[in-house]
């Protein structure tokens, strides 16, 4: 009994140091490089694409954000990053619904996509952007994207790892904010 506590321990351990380390994810392996300009938009109109905009800065990516970008933004923007977590306050402030800003974010995957830009669904905000609002988010955001970029703490419950297995997208899973830089800069070839 002791053994095969011992080895389950054993196992346990090294899928958390599997999926804890940054190189885990497949898109960082994979070596492809996104194309640059970039478009940055928020799902749900949270903070956490402010975050992301600091991290591409700090990342020397060069960018523009839009935190209520429509399809006619797009332009010629070779990757577009969409940056979930619904929040309230920023909806008000927006002066959005949620079924609105959902409705502008669909319609903007759906033209990223068409427009053959990359689309990459950057979650940042960690467990606490994963409530159901914001899971109705992303799980729309899921079906048009073609890189999955996911804080460790967003994915304690697979959702992301266990959406791109299934559908063969490319994912990151960085254990903490500073290696979601890290991450950026690898997928982005700096």
């Amino acid at each position: 009994m002791q053994k095969r506590r011992n080895y389950v321990i054993a196992t346990l351990a090294l899928l958390l140091v599997a999926i804890m380390t940054p190189s885990y994810g497949s898109a960082a392996a994979s070596g492809d490089v996104l194309g640059t300009p970039v478009l940055v938009t928020a799902a749900g109109q949270s903070a956490d694409m402010a975050l992301l905009v600091k991290m591409l800065q700090m990342a020397a990516i060069d960018h523009v954000a839009n935190a209520t970008a429509t399809a006619g933004d797009i332009g010629s923007a070779k990757t577009v990053i969409i940056v979930p977590g619904v929040s309230t306050k920023g909806l008000g402030a927006a002066g959005v619904s949620a079924d609105r800003e959902l409705k502008r974010v669909l319609d903007f995957a759906q033209a990223a996509e068409a427009s053959g830009a990359t689309v990459v669904l950057a979650h940042v905000g960690g467990k606490t952007r994963r409530d159901k609002l914001s899971d109705q988010f992303i799980d729309e955001i899921l079906k048009v994207s073609d890189y999955i970029v996911v804080m460790a703490t967003g994915n304690a419950d697979g959702k992301f790892s266990n959406y791109a297995s299934a559908n063969g997208i490319p994912i990151v899973i960085p254990p903490s904010l500073a290696e979601v830089t890290n991450a950026l800069k690898t997928l982005f070839g700096k």
